[in-house]
């Protein structure tokens, strides 16, 4: 394994450098650092960019290209001559990454993501439509004219496994921060997850807009060059888990500030821990002189169907072996007759993507037709071959992935946990942690919750789950994490639903003890009324991380606030204190008082909201409640998951039974298209996942909250939910009757009596039900 604190920078060539790491035990052994290039197929660069004269399609050309990552001669020798001629070059095992490209088109930065190969030269595929005939001569300018490199940038982000030596990082979001930039600066758009690419988004914004903040220290054997390589380590990650906190603010956002439901957090990371280490490279696209211009750039009279078709994640096993032979797709578009079909590898840098170009069609009213369909074949190395139905689709990019060809291949590595040792406080300790994994398998095979223990942090302690079948299998997967302490206590900790597929599939497992926990209150003033503004809020606020809710809780906090009365969000002073961090049965319990401008007055009783929501919104035309969710009832020795989507809907959204499955389907199971056609529809979105045991241990009845919110002019209360049973032999059946009837609980049977498609279901709450009427309340004078 590579250390990071034996970091060079080798110098070669004309001011180019690269990094090498020596080995952390092995002294004769050091890792490149690979540098980004244009790829070369043969002795053309993989780079075409199309200009359409009739932009028809509001769209005016088209640039594809293919990088890759390689380790230049010249650096070798360079290195090979500084460090010894004997040496070992180790290959890092990379566990990830992401490709970035930025580009300027009229004085506005851009950028797209896309992930690499994980495989050889790491390469990857990008294309971009070009929506003007301004965005087109920005291209051609970058490319064409004097000089040698382009102005538009390429980095490689790709992380590895090491032990985080020399120095200690802690990386902080601060939410408000970034609400304050949003509304400031940038009135025009959500900046911070409006589209597909978050993460894009998220690196541009982040420092400027002063909601990320790193600090390092230097540890033993540390030097300040380890310090600034953490610091970038560092901002990467947060980067990172940023654009996930963002993502899932994206998805339950119910006003005009979706970034608003985002929370702040402070996470640490201590010398010696295991963590995925991040290369950032960037280099320059290159220009191109007047003979290769002329190869590489064309102009036709008519917008083209362009589709990049690309083999994306860990497409390996647990041997090193490819999940599949090769995969066969085949295109229908009307306007192109002939070769329609071509062959992805896994494992061949020169087959992992391939770009499908035909002359645009018409639709009946005249204009470019994006619609196509597609059908794939996965031939197996053992002779067995799966074929898919036809897939309708308008996407300008498909990836796929490993849960396409019936892998799905997840590892768990423990880092920092304390582990028991003789004299070791047991309040303090881990004997062990049981791993309950779990993933919805094909029609007609069984479901199993399965579970194994790890006993030991790193790679030597790592747990593997494995499947492999030659069908297709669902792209998500969830997992409970058990910790047994040093006192026999038992720590259950349940993350959010995983979406795999990307990258290599490696979960971190972490300690359990106390961490910091970082609670807000936000106040949003929808319109400039005055009898619509805040006038008191007086919460009170409580944590429990017990799942029965018995004893008392384990932090509490109190607000008196009188929020700015001005159009926006406004935030309370945020309430910090430690707790064990995103436990799926934990839940905050709020009670209290609001008083609105017009005197009338809400009381906030008994409201529940899970642990991992750690901010109350409060919006000035609404009133919030708490569905209590029962899974008691439910007959775990049968069913191995349940899963339940709850959602609301905007105030002039149609019946979301009419837009079908993609209303209650998570965000990252959608196609852009989907997520265009639901956006500003579906609000307060929030999925939950039970899940059953693969051992002796008790399953899951620890009670839910979903938060809901009534307009205060509205007579009653909406909202939609479905509930999936996931039976153990593998079938799914639904909930198809309502049982929500007139009070807000929901109270989940032994088992589902429905078919096997969800079916979305209505609760409607008439206001009467939920409160008395209230009068207005006559207000003291300001002082």
């Amino acid at each position: 394994m590579f250390d990071v604190t034996k970091a060079r920078e080798i110098f070669y060539g004309e001011d180019q450098s690269v990094i090498v790491f020596g080995d952390h035990e092995a002294d004769n052994t050091w890792y490149m650092v690979p540098v980004p290039q244009l790829r070369t197929v043969g002795s053309e660069p993989a780079f075409s960019l199309t200009r359409y004269r009739d932009a028809s399609g509001d769209v005016a050309g088209v640039c594809t290209f293919e990088v890759e990552l390689v380790y230049p001669a010249a650096a070798r020798a360079a290195a090979e001559s500084e460090l010894g001629p004997d040496i070992v070059w180790g290959q890092f095992t990379w566990t990830g990454g992401d490709v970035f490209f930025r580009y300027d088109i009229e004085g506005e930065t851009d950028g797209i993501i896309v992930s690499p190969s994980l495989f050889g030269s790491n390469v990857a595929t990008f294309q971009i439509e070009l929506d003007s005939d301004a965005a087109v001569t920005s291209f051609i300018n970058a490319f064409s004219r004097d000089g040698s490199v382009s102005p538009f940038e390429i980095e490689y982000e790709m992380t590895a496994l090491t032990n985080l030596l020399g120095a200690r990082a802690t990386v902080t979001y601060n939410a408000d921060a970034a609400i304050a930039y949003e509304k400031t600066y940038e009135k025009r758009k959500d900046t911070w997850g409006n589209t597909k690419n978050v993460l894009v988004e998220v690196k541009q914004v982040l420092k400027r807009s002063g909601a990320g903040d790193v600090v390092v220290e230097k540890g033993a054997g540390g030097s300040d060059e380890t310090v600034q390589r953490v610091r970038d380590w560092a901002w990467s990650t947060l980067e990172q888990e940023v654009a996930a906190n963002i993502e899932t603010a994206r998805q339950m956002a119910t006003g005009p500030f979706p970034v608003s439901a985002s929370t702040s957090f402070t996470h640490s990371y201590e010398e010696n821990a295991i963590v995925d280490w991040t290369t950032p490279v960037s280099g320059y696209l290159p220009k191109f002189n007047a003979e290769t211009w002329n190869k590489v750039y064309s102009e036709v009279d008519n917008r083209e169907l362009v589709v990049t078709f690309a083999l994306a994640g860990q497409l390996f096993d647990e041997n090193n072996e490819p999940a599949f032979e090769n995969v066969l797709i085949t295109v229908d578009y009307p306007t192109r007759s002939e070769d329609n079909t071509f062959r992805l590898v896994a494992g061949s840098d020169d087959m992992t993507a391939n770009t499908y170009v035909a002359k645009g069609a018409l639709d009946p009213s005249g204009k470019f037709d994006p619609n196509y369909r597609y059908k794939y074949v996965i031939n197996y190395a053992d002779g067995g071959a799966y074929t898919s139905e036809w897939i309708d689709s308008s996407e300008t990019r498909v990836e796929l992935r490993p849960s396409d060809f019936g892998m799905n291949y997840v590892r768990f590595i423990g880092s920092n946990i304390p582990f028991a040792t003789d004299g070791s406080d047991p309040e303090k300790s881990v004997k062990s942690v049981f791993i309950d994994f779990f993933f919805k398998p094909p029609e007609g095979k069984d479901a199993l919750v399965k579970s194994q223990e790890m006993t030991a942090n790193g790679q030597e302690g790592q747990v593997e789950f494995v499947s492999h079948y030659h069908q297709p299998i669902g792209q998500s997967y969830s997992y409970r994490l058990r910790y047994l302490m040093g006192n026999d206590k038992v720590i259950t900790i349940e993350p959010d639903e995983r979406y795999g597929g990307d990258n290599a599939e490696i979960v971190q497992v972490l300690s359990p003890l106390e961490a910091i926990l970082i609670f807000n209150l936000r106040a949003v003033n929808v319109d400039d009324r005055a009898s619509y503004a805040f006038e008191l809020i007086e919460i009170n606020a409580s944590y429990y991380d017990t799942p029965d809710g018995s004893g008392l809780p384990a932090a509490s906090h109190d607000w008196s606030w009188v929020p700015d009365k001005s159009v926006g969000v406004d935030t309370a002073e945020p309430w910090s204190f430690q707790a064990t961090p995103n436990s799926d049965t934990s839940y905050f319990r709020m009670g209290g008082q609001i008083i609105f401008g017009d005197g009338t007055d809400f009381v906030l009783d008994q409201y529940y909201q899970p642990a991992d929501r750690r901010s109350l919104i409060l919006y000035s035309d609404s009133e919030i409640y708490s569905v209590k969710i029962d899974p008691r009832q439910i007959a775990w020795d049968t069913i191995s998951a349940v899963y339940l989507n709850l959602f609301q809907v905007s105030a002039d959204a149609p019946d979301p039974r009419q837009l079908g499955h993609i209303m209650r389907e998570p965000l990252q199971r959608l196609t852009t298209a989907q997520q265009a056609e639901i956006e500003g529809k579906r609000v307060n979105y929030q999925r939950f996942q039970l899940l059953g045991t693969g051992t002796e241990a008790a399953a899951d009845s620890a009670e839910r909250y979903y938060n809901i919110r009534r307009l205060r002019s509205d007579e009653e209360i909406t909202f939609y939910y479905d509930v999936e049973y996931v039976m153990k032999d593998g079938t799914t059946h639904s909930l198809d009757d309502q049982v929500v009837n007139n009070k807000l609980q929901l109270v989940l049977p032994p088992v589902a009596g429905g078919g096997e498609a969800p079916e979305i279901l209505e609760a409607r709450i008439p206001a009467a039900k939920l409160r008395p009427e209230r009068k207005p309340r006559s207000l003291e004078p300001a002082q």
